[in-house]
């Protein structure tokens, strides 16, 4: 059953949708696609079902590559910012080891001296 004859039963005939058993009809949807697909007569329904599977594979296949390259960009992204982070934490801890030895080493030369109430403010901070 072609497109025409189709709706041509539709409009002629009985004035109301077409049997189940023209919709269920396979020869019925070729001739669908035959009309309306690109005017390429040389398509079969099994033929577009072909094509459609084939795109959607394709379409499945870009989503993952493009997923995997999200994934690769992230993780780089996360390995610069931990990486930036540690650095900043190492010299932080670097900077802080330097003041407090060169607090230490004040309390000493007071310690020395003598000097026993810039000595006890000293050690506060260092303890």
């Amino acid at each position: 059953v072609s497109l025409v004859k189709y709706l041509t039963f539709w409009n002629y005939q009985t004035c109301r949708p077409p049997q189940k058993a023209i919709l269920n009809d396979r020869s019925f949807w070729t001739g669908v696609l035959r009309t309306f697909y690109a005017g390429d007569d040389s398509i079969t329904f099994d033929e577009f079902i072909t094509g459609v599977q084939s795109a959607f594979i394709n379409i499945s296949n870009t989503l993952g590559a493009m997923r995997s390259a999200f994934e690769f960009t992230s993780n780089t992204a996360k390995l610069f910012f931990n990486t930036f982070t540690g650095a900043v934490k190492g010299f932080a801890a670097g900077i802080l080891n330097v003041l407090a030895t060169i607090t230490y080493g004040w309390q000493k030369i007071f310690e020395v001296t003598g000097l026993e109430t810039l000595e006890k403010k000293f050690a506060a901070t260092t303890n």
